[in-house]
């Protein structure tokens, strides 16, 4: 009778993870450049996860595999600023953090106090040349679709956009930032891409899709309470009735 109380209380914590995450999605729904995330589930739960269920040990972990994120190019929308900056494809525009070089697809760009080319974040953005800067009273400031910086019709810089192979082996870490989780995985240089001046990339979460699976996640969540408060009542009569001597 227990495993069937055991077996739904493994259910219900990721459930909670999943809604988490998709809460988390609708709340930046107009993030710029924002990928949605997903759960990744193991199908076949840890026997040794039952055994300290039933030696009433709860400090387990969920049969949450990993976070899974979805790459997705979003849709653009123009924005009338010359140092707003799209990538049409796949890459990564390249910002120095105080902890290190990362990678984002937010091209919300400003000038800084010294001229140079920022995220919204404040972070130096990086070109091949290093650092991008632009004379900010300059009136001609032009982006070429493979990412040369022209001032003044002068080439300045070019958009560093890189890339690694593998995609899930990155993490946010805020800011709409990336970074490898492992620090010695190689970090690519593109080629094919289009930059897009002018426009922004939006986030990829389908607000829609996501009520909708917030929704299925609820249902599933109380349908497994549910069935949880039915097994403790069922337990309840069997202590307080079957064990009564007669």
């Amino acid at each position: 009778m227990t495993n069937g109380l055991y077996t739904t209380a493994v259910g219900m914590v990721p459930q909670m993870y999943k809604q988490e995450v998709i809460a988390n999605n609708l709340a930046n729904v107009n993030t710029t450049g924002y990928k949605k995330d997903g759960m990744l589930f193991q199908k076949v739960l840890d026997a040794n996860l039952f055994t300290q269920l039933q030696n009433g040990d709860f400090n387990f972990e969920p049969d949450v595999q990993d976070n899974v994120r979805d790459f997705k190019q979003g849709p653009f929308v123009p924005t009338g600023s010359n140092f707003d900056v799209a990538i049409e494809g796949d890459g990564f525009f390249v910002v120095e953090t105080p902890q290190g070089m990362a990678l984002t697809r937010n091209g919300n760009f400003t000038l800084d106090a010294d001229g140079r080319l920022v995220s919204n974040a404040g972070y130096p953005v990086v070109g091949e040349d290093g650092y991008i800067e632009i004379d900010e009273k300059t009136s001609d400031f032009q982006i070429s679709e493979d990412g040369e910086i022209f001032v003044n019709k002068s080439r300045a810089n070019k958009f560093l956009i890189q890339t690694v192979t593998d995609k899930q082996g990155l993490e946010k870490f805020g800011d709409s930032l990336f970074r490898p989780k492992n620090p010695n995985v190689e970090v690519t240089q593109m080629d094919q891409y289009r930059i897009q001046q002018g426009y922004l990339e939006q986030s990829n979460v389908n607000p829609v899709e996501e009520m909708v699976n917030m929704l299925i996640t609820m249902r599933q969540f109380e349908a497994m309470q549910k069935t949880v408060n039915f097994h403790n009542e069922t337990l309840g009569k069997a202590v307080n009735e079957l064990g009564r001597v007669a």
